[in-house]
């Protein structure tokens, strides 16, 4: 942990509010957890001052609950919230994403082509720390809060870093959980190149799909990642052709929860490696297809292919 007692007075507070923010996105303290202004004081050796100060914007963000008394607690998973931030996001940063594209200057275009060579530096780095990788992962949330700023709308600005905030967290287990970087700076590049042309159409659609496809794929359930590969290969076998890895729910161990998840958000493709709950659909051992698929159409979930197997 870095040694923050010996900053200036803002630059301390703004490092106490993104050190802490970094430890609750990251699950270093996870949902739920209770905090204290002393505790956190201590940890990052500095005083009370700074600490509250950062509690009560990471309260306005959405990230902790104050607690008379008792400190603070950190905000747990909230399904509605997090369809509903998703669902505005998508609204906000498309139009705010056409916007840009149509008022985007030269110094802007190469502002936000230096933010896209930081998250290619971040990712060069060999053996990253969690540091790291969350540094990766402000750049990227910023890159959407600058592209915002470009609109010229302040009003739009301001709500879209608000949304932001609150879909940090979801952000993180998204690239963590399914290793999907490489991905997530593709698909900025894309939108970054598409305002650099000046293709308001293009920029707005490719942020609205960034948005809505991030939402889609977390909300369905923890994915297992180390069977992605494997479940990829197959899912193009029988689709006739390469499937999207956001089309595509693979999961470890066939929980009830992960198959309504799927089913809730339509995904294309469900793939179950592991052992399978006998009271649900199969025995521990074994995935039974056709309980699985009384199981799925009970739900009213009929994917384009199921893949059962052992682990």
């Amino acid at each position: 942990m870095r040694n923050l007692a010996k900053e200036t007075n803002n630059t301390l507070r703004d490092s106490v509010y993104s050190a802490l923010k970094a430890m609750i996105v990251t699950g270093q303290i996870p949902p739920g957890a209770r905090v204290t202004e002393s505790d956190i004081a201590a940890k990052l050796n500095v005083s009370r001052t700074p600490v509250r100060e950062a509690f009560n914007r990471l309260e306005r963000d959405g990230l902790v609950t104050g607690r008379p008394r008792q400190g603070y607690a950190v905000t747990e998973f909230d399904i509605n919230m997090f369809r509903e931030a998703f669902d505005i996001r998508e609204l906000l940063d498309g139009h705010a994403t056409e916007l840009a594209a149509a008022a985007a200057t030269e110094k802007d275009k190469a502002r936000l082509r230096a933010m896209l060579a930081e998250c290619e530096r971040l990712a060069a780095i060999a053996d990253r720390t969690t540091r790291e990788k969350f540094q990766e992962l402000e750049v990227g949330i910023d890159l959407h809060r600058v592209i915002a700023e470009i609109s010229g709308n302040a009003m739009l600005h301001g709500m879209l870093c608000g949304i932001l905030d609150r879909c940090q967290h979801y952000v993180w287990t998204e690239l963590l959980w399914l290793d999907e970087w490489k991905i997530a700076r593709d698909e900025h590049a894309e939108i970054v190149e598409a305002i650099c042309a000046g293709d308001a159409k293009r920029a707005g659609a490719l942020a609205r799909d960034y948005a809505q496809l991030g939402g889609r794929t977390l909300i369905a359930g923890k994915p297992y990642a180390p069977v992605y590969d494997v479940a990829m290969k197959e899912v193009a076998e029988i689709l006739g052709r390469p499937g999207e890895r956001r089309q595509v729910l693979a999961i470890g161990d066939g929980m009830l929860t992960d198959i309504k998840g799927a089913a809730d958000n339509g995904f294309d493709v469900l793939y179950v490696s592991g052992g399978i709950h006998a009271r649900d659909y199969g025995d521990a051992s074994q995935p039974d297809p056709a309980r699985l698929a009384a199981f799925l159409d009970r739900h009213g979930y009929h994917p384009v292919a199921v893949i059962p197997r052992l682990r």
